[in-house]
């Protein structure tokens, strides 16, 4: 006999924690409360501290259990504790609410002590409360809730009052009543801690008797005042929920009367509007019998079989049994039903159609629950009203509200099998329900809710009963889970096909079909349209739903990626069937191109072209034989058509544009017979028009479509004919227009071999000459970038066999390579440059790999890979992180080349610095902290070392922290290592870069920042104390001639930084540097004299003492920088900043006066 094991398994892998282990630190957080002296900033962090702990058991918060008596005890005895301070009180409650955040009030409600003993105390203490006071809202909150399990004790209240003659007016009971109706009527989360109390307070004998009444007329009062306070409202629905069913029915009438009179279905608060619609429910539910309907359909229930011997008989008598006791009927059949209920089923249909999500789902909880109350025919009515939601004038959240409404109708079994019928022709309308507007759509909601029925259906109906609607359920789940745009809505597909093919067992091939289509494997839309689609329409019941779902909703959807998604998952369904494509779809597509919705016209043009392909490839025949001459006709005469209609025009013709490239493309890999016609003249025409078109994408599609293109309509044509077309594209590369210079090189290098070929020489240098950097291109970086890339592109598709046609340009290639590694073009994008040199770097890979396979190793000379090799080492230390991966990866490959690179200097040690095993694996090139410590040890080479520097420079010079961090410590940490020689030889070089960066913003700002931080460093200090050395005084005199070029702000702040660090070099290399710094204070801007002194004031304190000046001399020169306003007028600091030259012993600065002629 089979024993069930109840024990967990041994093992188990998940996410979640199996025990509360940090319950000793929140024991030291709560001990931590009781003292009175913890500063601000620290009882802050606790609590912080203790959020953060406890939240992490949101969902386990059954591991809090227990442990939590105890701390519930300790945080209440601080509470009760008379001499604890209020603020430490306080403090404490915000605790305790922390705990009921993740417990929830209602759970944690039982947890609090509820004795006699405990009312007068929480009362007293909740009424001293301030309602108003918003730092202490959270000590209010959980006063009433612990109440409110008080207020429960099975004593009359009357003894408990402490005295006999107490005023009617201060009674326990009353003085309950006063602080809830105080709190209700207040809009922060007290109110609903104020409601709960109250619900649970006229709950009792002693009060319901004497308050019930009163509490509701009160309520019904406030909210005649007061339409759009919700408190009174959400007192109202608290109380018909909480309440005997006998207490309440009176007063049902009269607040049916108030909610209908009132309108409340029309006010435009959220709250308002939820809690009339569950009052309203909740009345319909007192003036019904509790007793559920007897119609209702119950599934048959199967016990599980674990006992073998069990015959199939028992289990049939069991069937026959229940069936007996459906058939049984109830007085529930014969009762008779209020005229109130019908405006109450009025009010709930209202609301399904409500614009807010939570009261659509409250109204379809009360239908669902009020329908298993009425009888057969009345419940029949209250379906049809939710069916009539599902019409074309309803609004959308109509349909969600129906679709709602359906799941809880049918989850509780009051859809019988035969209004299935009517049912499930609107669910499958639901599924697909998608409709545009303005810039994006509605319909999600709608086609996740429709899921939910589907997911409900097969947990209500047996599958016998289920069995007929079966395929189209299927196939429409199958066909959401594929292809709908949001992920939740593919998600719920499938979950709801999962319950379905588990409960029903009659979906076909559905264990198939889940292991392709689980819950994860539909999170990325791209795989579910191209991978899961076609394995899901091998099955010959889905193939044809799945297609024509994509013909009719997906090629034509509102969105541009759904569309070209759906043309591509086309492609990949035309194998399944494709006879259905050349008879029904084809012509279908083909139908849409004279539609005027762009959408639709853009889709069919893009399945159009698609299906061709896929068509061409699965019978391998000449296309005209496969789709006939009428489709060859009409798709040949597309592009003219849509010419004639102007519909290439505007804003749509962007997207017809790209789609008929698209087309182009097509119809020349499938040989489209119009060789030598006025058709491929006319997709000439457009393909010209689409590159000289301002957006990317346009250009992109026609230069993807020139490969094909020209290979299949221009191979056999004059020669002549197509020079004139090559020489358009060529003239183009020297357009005036950057983006007509962009298209046309995109294509160029699309051309195929047998053009290249021919012009090989023209098209080479016309793409070399579009690099190059005129008065007028300055800023064309992108044409650049493109140009650089299609000359790539060219190279590679002559390749090694057509060596011979390229080599005698390699010299001029690289030329152009290295040139464009030199751009930093700079606009209101930032450094557009980096573009040009990220493609040089690939350029370069591919070029030498080319030279290097062609065997030409004499090209590769060691001046060549020297300017290679350092030039991709510059660009991996500097500070895009994107261009100091592509240059990391481009450096390791040439490094380790397949084939070994000949003449590289310094290879061996290269190869040391850079492993292959670890550049192939463990380094992050990206990373700061993993390039920037090896490219460093790069300095030890002297033909690496100018580019190096250049690049580090810009790095160390930069904003980025990580990057200067890194940078700096490498190279700091270098200069520590090397000897003497090395360091003054490497300040030399750094100034040769300073010097010829003359005038070169972008490089100047680097520099400057790069020596401020290299001489506050102490790293060079050996070089500056070296009398017979003018490192120090060459770097004043470039400053100085450099700031007599810029007025830049932030340069002339980074200058005055460098000058003041020249302060600590002895000798006249800092007087000079303090005479230009007096300069400054007295420069016509306030903020840069400001900027001066207080620099100067700050190195004189640091210096000072190693400084050529009397201790005197510079305590006074101090005390006047620091005292001086230097905000002052320049005539009033003039003499104050001549008596520091004096005291400097430095001439003070004479003022020039301009001649004028």
């Amino acid at each position: 006999m089979m024993v069930l094991n109840d024990c967990a398994d041994p093992e188990k892998v998940g996410c979640g924690f199996s025990t509360f282990k940090e319950v000793d630190e929140v024991t030291a957080l709560i001990a931590e409360l009781r003292r009175p002296d913890l500063l601000t900033s620290l009882v802050e962090r606790n609590r912080d501290r203790f959020n953060f702990i406890l939240s992490q058991y949101q969902d386990q918060h059954h591991l809090l259990d227990p442990y939590l008596e105890k701390i519930l005890e300790s945080l209440l005895s601080i509470i009760k504790d008379d001499d604890c301070p209020e603020n430490v009180k306080h403090n404490t409650f915000k605790y305790l609410f922390i705990i009921m955040s993740v417990k929830t009030y209602k759970r944690i409600v039982t947890y609090l002590p509820h004795e006699v003993v405990d009312l007068l105390p929480v009362l007293r203490m909740l009424e001293k409360q301030d309602s108003n006071d918003v730092e202490t809202w959270e000590t209010r909150y959980v006063l009433l809730v612990w109440l409110s399990i008080i207020s429960k004790i099975p004593f009359p209240l009357s003894r408990l009052e402490t005295s006999e003659n107490v005023d009617p007016e201060q009674t326990i009971i009353v003085r309950i009543l006063k602080v809830c109706k105080l709190y209700c009527l207040l809009k922060d989360a007290c109110a609903v801690a104020a409601v709960f109390l109250i619900a649970n307070f006229l709950t009792r004998s002693d009060v319901k008797k004497l308050y019930l009444e009163e509490m509701i007329m009160w309520c019904s009062k406030c909210i005649e005042d007061d339409p759009l306070r919700h408190g009174p409202l959400a007192v109202i629905a608290s109380i018909l929920k909480h309440s005997a069913r006998e207490d309440v029915k009176p007063y049902s009438q009269m607040l049916l009367d108030n909610m209908l009179k009132l309108r409340l279905s029309d006010n435009p608060a959220d709250l308002i509007r939820k809690f009339g619609i569950k009052v309203v429910q909740r009345i319909g539910l007192i003036l019904l019998k509790t007793k559920l309907a007897s119609w209702r359909y119950q599934k048959t229930s199967r016990p599980i079989n674990i006992i073998p011997n069990v015959k199939a008989n028992d289990i049939d008598n069991t069937e026959s049994i229940t069936c007996i006791k459906k058939t049984i009927s109830n007085d529930n059949e014969d009762q008779e039903i209020p005229p109130a209920i019908e405006d109450i089923i009025e009010q709930l249909i209202q609301g399904l159609r409500d614009k807010a999500i939570t009261i659509r789902w409250s109204a379809a909880k009360g239908i669902g629950r009020i329908t298993a109350r009425l009888p057969v025919d009345l419940a029949d009515d209250v379906l049809g009203f939710v069916l009539n939601l599902f019409s074309g004038r309803e609004s959308d959240s109509a349909w969600h509200g129906g679709c709602l409404a359906l799941a809880e109708l049918g989850r509780r079994g009051l859809l019988l099998p035969h209004r299935l019928s009517d049912v499930i022709p609107v669910v499958l309308q639901a599924l697909v329900f998608d409709e545009p507007r303005a810039y994006g759509s509605i319909g999600y909601l709608i086609r996740d809710a429709a899921c939910y029925i589907c997911w409900s259906f097969p947990r209500a109906y047996d599958p016998h009963v289920f069995e007929r609607y079966v395929k189209e359920i299927a196939a429409m789940l199958l066909v959401v889970t594929c292809f709908d745009r949001e992920i939740n809505c593919r998600r719920a597909a499938s979950a709801a096909f999962q319950e379905n093919v588990g409960r029903q067992g009659n979906f076909p091939h559905g264990i198939d079909i889940l292991t392709v289509a689980d819950y994860f494997e539909v999170g990325v839309r791209s795989h579910t349209y191209l991978k899961i689609s076609v394995q899901i329409a091998q099955y010959e019941e889905y193939t044809k739903p799945l297609i024509d779902h994509l013909v009719a909703k997906k090629v034509t959807h509102w969105d541009t990626a759904i569309r070209e998604l759906s043309a591509r998952s086309l492609f990949n369904l035309t194998v399944t069937d494709a006879h259905y494509m050349i008879n029904t779809v084809l012509p279908t597509l083909l139908d849409m191109l004279n539609s005027i919705d762009l959408n639709v016209r853009h889709g069919a043009v893009l399945a159009t072209a698609e299906i061709l392909e896929a068509l061409y490839n699965y019978f391998n025949d000449k296309i005209g034989c496969i789709i006939g001459a009428t489709a060859v006709a009409d798709i040949q005469d597309i592009v003219r058509t849509i010419r004639n209609r102007g519909q290439f025009k505007g804003l749509g013709g962007e997207l017809m544009k790209q789609a008929c490239s698209t087309l182009i493309k097509k119809c020349s890999v499938v040989h489209f017979p119009v060789h030598f016609t006025d058709i491929v003249d006319d997709w000439q025409k457009l393909l010209e028009e689409c590159l000289s078109h301002e957006v990317s994408t346009v250009k992109l599609k026609a230069a993807e479509a020139h490969t094909n293109f020209f290979l299949e309509y221009y191979v056999n044509i004059d020669y002549d004919a197509r020079s004139a077309i090559v020489n358009r594209y060529l003239e183009s590369l020297q357009s005036s227009n950057q983006s007509i210079r962009i298209g046309f090189a995109q294509a160029i290098g699309h051309f195929p071999l047998f053009v290249i070929r021919e012009r090989v020489k023209d098209i080479i240098n016309s793409l070399i000459t579009c690099t190059h950097i005129s008065k007028n291109t300055l800023k064309w970086a992108e044409s650049r970038k493109e140009a650089l890339h299609s000359l790539t592109m060219i190279l590679q598709t002559l390749g090694i066999d057509e060596a011979d046609k390229w080599q005698p340009f390699v010299l001029d290639i690289y030329d152009c390579y290295l040139l464009a590694l030199k751009e930093y073009t700079i606009d209101s994008r930032g450094d557009i440059g980096a573009w040009v040199r990220e493609a040089a770097m690939i350029g370069l890979h591919i070029m030498t790999n080319l030279v290097s396979q062609a065997k030409l190793f004499s090209v590769l000379n060691e001046d060549l890979m020297t300017g290679i090799i350092g030039g991709i080492a510059q660009q991996a230390v500097e500070r895009i992180d994107g261009i100091r991966a592509q240059a990391g990866t481009v450096f390791s490959a040439l490094i380790h080349s397949d084939l070994p690179l000949t003449n590289i200097p310094y290879h061996d040690e290269l190869k040391a610095i850079f492993p292959y095993n670890e550049c192939k694996e463990t380094i992050e090139w990206r990373m700061e902290s993993a390039t920037f410590p090896r490219f460093i040890k790069m300095l030890n080479f002297p033909p690496y070392k100018m580019n190096l520097l250049r690049g580090i420079i810009f790095s160390v010079g930069g904003l980025s922290e990580s990057l200067v961090k890194y940078s700096s410590v490498s190279l700091f940490t270098y200069l520590q290592e090397i000897d003497e020689m090395g360091l003054r030889d490497l300040c030399e070089k750094i100034l040769d870069i300073f010097e010829e960066s003359h005038k070169n913003e972008r490089m100047i700002t680097s520099m400057l920042a790069f020596l401020d931080r290299l001489l506050s460093s102490g790293c060079i200090q050996s070089v500056l104390d070296d009398e017979s050395n003018i490192i120090s005084e060459r770097i004043l005199t470039l400053l100085k001639q450099e700031i007599k070029y810029f007025n830049n702000m932030k340069l002339l702040i980074s200058s005055i930084n460098v000058f003041c660090e020249l302060l600590q070099v002895r000798g006249p290399v800092a007087k000079r540097a303090f005479c230009q710094l007096s300069i400054f204070l007295c420069h016509k801007y306030t903020s840069l004299r400001k900027t001066t002194a207080i620099r100067t004031y700050e190195t004189l304190t640091l210096y000072g003492e190693e400084m050529d000046i009397a201790e005197e001399d510079l305590a006074n020169i101090l005390i006047k920088l620091n005292a001086t306003d230097w905000e002052q007028p320049i005539a009033d600091l003039r003499p104050i900043r001549n008596n520091l030259c004096e005291l400097m012993k430095v001439p003070a600065p004479v003022l020039q006066i301009k001649s004028t002629n």
